[in-house]
């Protein structure tokens, strides 16, 4: 059974090429994030911004720990800086807009993968027949 593949996002520059380079392969992210690397995908300049949004995202993480009430400890508010970027804060410091921006990107978040899941199930179902498929999703847990 084969696939039609239509790209709904905007592909950036080598999103093509790493496609190709995958096809037909089954492995590890890391694996073939390796795999790429070792021929030479990125330019020391680009594995620099790569270094640096790493470190971006570690600090993201851990501000966004969830405190003992299930809330993260900190999160952007709708202030910017010169940059354009948002201002990040402590939950404690954030007023009514901090609240409902962050309460809209969630919303928009969970209303995403909800879309995702529905497809998935859709060709899930196209694949394995609704008997299967309905089996199996039984098995997930509903709510934690």
């Amino acid at each position: 059974m084969v696939f039609e593949l239509k790209i709904q996002q905007p592909d950036g520059p080598r999103d093509q090429r790493i496609r190709d380079e995958f096809a037909n392969n089954q492995m590890s992210l890391s694996a073939f994030t390796h795999h790429c690397a070792a021929r030479g995908f990125w330019t020391p300049e680009e594995v620099d911004a790569y270094a640096f949004r790493a470190q971006q995202n570690e600090i993201r993480r851990a501000l966004k720990i969830r405190t003992e009430n299930g809330l993260p400890f900190a999160g952007p508010t709708t202030k910017m800086d010169e940059s354009g970027a948002p201002i990040w804060s402590q939950r404690a410091f954030w007023d009514l807009d901090d609240y409902v921006g962050n309460i809209r990107e969630l919303k928009d978040q969970a209303e995403t993968m909800i879309a995702i899941a529905e497809e998935m199930i859709r060709e899930a179902i196209y694949r394995y027949g609704l008997e299967a498929v309905n089996d199996a999703l039984s098995r997930i847990p509903l709510a934690a």
